[in-house]
């Protein structure tokens, strides 16, 4: 049995997913930005309906920002600056250094020092769909999580260690962050792409 939800509710595939399930599924959600509700429409999954799931305003203030397959926010932004700088400090207490894959981010940006996107109000994205703009509203506290390779699934102490030792974030109760949650102001719906430019604003 495989159960999987967003914000539109829940399907449960009583008979597990195939290969041509996933690629379904996968081109629901990747390409066509669906529900799991389209899922089940197309592979005859029971769907259960469920509650929309919001991000906090007390961080989005305005902005009720709807969540589907991600954690408390739609948009994880991280800088490679940031990236290169705790490798920096991996390599100085001699340990190996880490892929951007271990902090799973949807946007990861080029041309910033390390960890500017703390400081960042907004980022306007010109795309061929029209523009997209995202606030950053909240930093990204750690879980455990980075700490297991991804390619081995074996858990470790760093990166978790060597971020201990600077990313200690007194804007969410001292929680090591690393990266901004942001929720979509305008363009839902349209696609981000590689290597697309982009500004932004600065919060003061």
């Amino acid at each position: 049995v495989v159960t999987v939800s967003d914000s539109s509710g829940t399907i449960i595939d009583e008979d597990g997913f195939t290969p041509e399930k996933l690629a379904i599924l996968m081109e629901v959600k990747n390409h066509l930005y669906g529900r799991v509700s389209d899922y089940a429409a197309r592979t005859g999954a029971r769907f259960e309906a469920g509650q929309r799931r919001l991000s906090s305003r007390k961080w989005t203030g305005e902005i009720e920002a709807e969540n589907a397959f991600s954690d408390g926010y739609p948009i994880l932004v991280v800088s490679q600056a940031a990236l290169d700088e705790l490798n920096r400090r991996l390599a100085a207490r001699g340990q190996p250094a880490v892929t951007m894959q271990r902090f799973r981010p949807n946007l990861v940006l080029a041309g910033l020092d390390a960890h500017a996107e703390d400081h960042l109000d907004e980022l306007h994205i010109a795309t061929p769909d029209g523009p997209v703009v995202l606030r950053l509203v909240k930093p990204c506290p750690r879980c455990p999580i980075p700490n297991i390779d991804p390619d081995t699934a074996v858990p470790g102490h760093e990166p978790g260690d060597t971020l201990a030792g600077y990313r200690a974030d007194p804007r969410v109760g001292g929680a090591i962050s690393f990266g901004m949650n942001a929720v979509i102001v305008e363009g839902v719906g349209r696609r981000l792409a590689v290597g697309q430019g982009g500004r932004g604003t600065v919060r003061f």
